[in-house]
């Protein structure tokens, strides 16, 4: 016996505890909880629930982060691809005058000119090699950022942080 009695109007029983600790009404047949334990349950409640909204929080957070470096990795793709597209039609379109040039008779003074199409081709070629580079590059360096986590060893931190030093230099030199 406990000392305490039933709450219940008309039962004031004496209140026993069972195996678990809890409070009986023997006569009622219910348990009874205390002030002190509905306070305790109603704190464990809203730290359950704080700790579920703070989860649900960085949850969301993680998402939009996620979807926001999506969005810009195809942003950035379909720029590459509409940058090649251009220079592959570029190309196309040198080669289409440079057919019809060779099938024209061309005086020896058009010499020179034939020779600087196929410079400003080679050029389009090579700003195109320039650009499949930096993309490869970028991806390089997104794959090496994203593999850090927290819980890294420092050398590792150290060896990832050189790389993509390494690897901005070489974007600024190709640019």
């Amino acid at each position: 016996m406990l000392g305490a009695s039933c709450p219940v109007e008309d039962c004031y029983t004496p209140l026993m505890r069972n195996k678990n600790g809890k409070m009986f009404c023997v006569r009622c047949d219910q348990y009874v909880v205390t002030e002190e334990e509905a306070k305790k349950q109603a704190e464990q409640e809203a730290e359950e629930m704080a700790a579920a909204a703070a989860a649900e929080e960085a949850e969301a957070e993680a998402r939009y982060e996620e979807e926001r470096r999506r969005r810009i990795e195809q942003q950035f793709r379909l720029e590459e691809q509409a940058k090649q597209a251009r220079e592959m039609q570029e190309l196309e379109q040198a080669k289409a005058q440079r057919a019809t040039m060779a099938q024209a008779p061309v005086p020896k003074r058009k010499i020179d000119n034939a020779a600087s199409l196929n410079g400003a081709e080679s050029d389009a070629e090579i700003n195109a090699i320039r650009r499949q580079t930096l993309a490869a590059l970028y991806q390089k360096m997104e794959a090496l950022t994203d593999s850090l986590s927290p819980n890294d060893h420092s050398e590792r931190l150290i060896s990832v942080a050189k790389a993509v030093k390494e690897i901005a230099e070489a974007a600024q030199l190709l640019k």
